[in-house]
């Protein structure tokens, strides 16, 4: 049977690249590859709109839509998403 981070991708929501690339890397080299990388949080709720997730990891401070508000979005939405 797959795990569900298998099965569905791991969610990195963050404005700055250089730590998407650092925990992309880090979740790869983990075993991780089903990752969802968003540098805008707003395409990242699009994304969940229409997709399931294992987990999200977010930036709480980003322009336009905070991770703060995504994260309220996503309990509301999706409370099974850690």
């Amino acid at each position: 049977m797959a795990s569900s981070y298998e099965k569905f991708p791991i969610v990195i929501v963050d404005d700055n690249q250089h730590t998407l690339s650092v925990l992309e890397s880090f979740l790869t080299h983990k075993g991780y590859t089903n990752l969802a990388v968003f540098s805008d949080s707003q395409k990242a709720s699009r994304y969940l709109e229409q997709h399931d997730a294992a987990m999200a990891i977010l930036d709480l401070n980003m322009p336009n839509m905070s991770g703060q508000l995504l994260l309220e979005q996503m309990s509301e939405k999706k409370p099974h998403i850690p």
